[in-house]
């Protein structure tokens, strides 16, 4: 199964959620999205003429092309509406966000002073090219914003799948796995003949499918949830890391039995993996009490106000209440106050290590866990009204953290 792949500059036509689940099921190979080539093909030179136009100039791919989850595709699926475009990215971005933390928090507790500080260089150089190419003006038109967001989004899932692979510890998923001793036994008596070796390939890659399609059925015959659809996420990265990493080098033996070698132990390892997997059922609200429904409530005012720059409050006053203006004004106030606070997290991680340091960084973890549990929205039940609340919600969050650790320091 395949995750969502974005390229940009071209319409997307991307699978719904009913497609997903039936090629999960029956072939273990995801829907993917539709290609730009596919929507080059209906007007050729209307959409050349187009992209060359309105598109932006990137440095790299990674500001255009990226891997997202498969809700967000469902999230965009048939969507036209601009706001709904930029709530289900919103959505996305601050999930990528969140694994582009964790992923940096990795990374640099492995580094010694001189490593981290590099580090911090070029994550300082990544966020300042992030910020001049996907950066989109409080006034600007929607298309612009949209560009933007996308742009953002792109170079943040990007930026943490980078860093995860770099923090992880080598991946033998490829290269080995439990198979049966009759297959072992097959490729002992092929004695090197490649047209023996590939039956015994075929035929132990067929009940390795056919495991791995069981456990598959097994959990999509579940009761939908969150733990259900994290688990057709993990399902569909898995999916495209086997397609990417299993695809034969060329149309040769030897690279087409490495490739088969590969799918095999791709197929017994995730089988295997399912297999002791239980996804947590949904919980019902007792007694029909509704609270359950209903967003955590907010410990306390952070979460509600904070002093923010003269210049957020002209541009809300400006933007006429129109939802992608408001979302502007929001995006460069939160990117300000985002910036202000790694400023702060930089100089507590190049301190030498020490118990204050580790407590330090305990307590901001913390608080993004309460941020992210407060300050969130469900793009696929709530509306604009609870996305801009979220957005704000966060904004006064990392806005008052920062005065509360620069008090502490007797820095402004």
């Amino acid at each position: 199964m395949q995750a969502t792949t974005l390229r940009m500059g071209h319409e997307r036509g991307l699978p719904g959620r009913r497609c997903a689940v039936l090629l999960l099921c029956a072939t273990l190979v995801g829907c993917q999205a539709s290609s730009s080539t596919a929507s080059t093909d209906a007007t050729p030179a209307a959409t050349h003429e187009a992209t060359a136009h309105d598109a932006p100039r990137y440095p790299d791919a990674s500001y255009s092309e990226g891997r997202v989850r498969p809700a967000y595709g469902y999230c965009v699926d048939g969507v036209d509406d601009a706001a709904t475009l930029q709530a289900c990215g919103r959505e996305e971005l601050a999930y990528q966000q969140q694994r582009l933390q964790d992923a940096t928090r990795t990374v640099v507790a492995g580094l010694d002073d001189a490593a981290k500080a590099a580090f911090l260089a070029t994550e300082a150089d990544w966020r300042r090219d992030t910020d001049r190419y996907c950066t989109a003006a409080a006034q600007a038109d929607v298309g612009v914003m949209q560009r933007a967001q996308e742009c953002r989004l792109m170079r943040v899932a990007n930026r943490a799948d980078a860093l995860l692979a770099q923090s992880r510890p080598p991946d033998t998923s490829f290269t080995q796995a439990p198979l049966r001793a009759q297959f072992i036994r097959c490729v002992q008596d092929a004695r090197g003949m490649n047209d023996k070796l590939m039956a015994c390939d075929a035929t132990e890659f067929a009940y390795q499918e056919k495991q791995l399609a069981a456990q598959v059925s097994r959990l999509m015959a579940g009761p939908d949830g969150p733990a259900k659809d994290r688990w057709m996420d993990e399902q569909a990265y898995w999916g495209e890391d086997t397609e990417k990493h299993c695809a034969p080098a060329s149309d040769h033996i030897g690279p087409t039995l490495d490739a088969m070698s590969c799918r095999l132990n791709r197929y017994a390892n995730r089988a295997v993996e399912l297999q002791a997997l239980t996804l947590a059922p949904v919980a019902a609200a007792a007694g029909g009490d509704a609270e359950d429904d209903m967003p955590a409530r907010r410990p306390d005012d952070s979460y509600n106000k904070a002093t923010l720059r003269p210049r957020y409050t002209a541009c809300v006053e400006a933007s006429d209440a129109v939802t992608p203006a408001l979302q502007a004004c929001g995006d460069e106030e939160l990117r300000y106050q985002e910036d202000r606070l790694a400023a702060i997290v930089a100089t507590q991680v190049a301190r030498p290590d020490s118990k204050a340091k580790d407590d330090w960084m305990d307590a901001q973890a913390a608080w993004w866990a309460d941020t992210d549990r407060y300050c969130t929205w469900d793009p696929r039940t709530e509306g604009q009204g609870q996305m801009l609340d979220a957005q704000s919600c966060r904004i006064n969050r990392v806005a008052n953290r920062v005065d509360q650790l620069n008090a502490a320091t007797g820095q402004r």
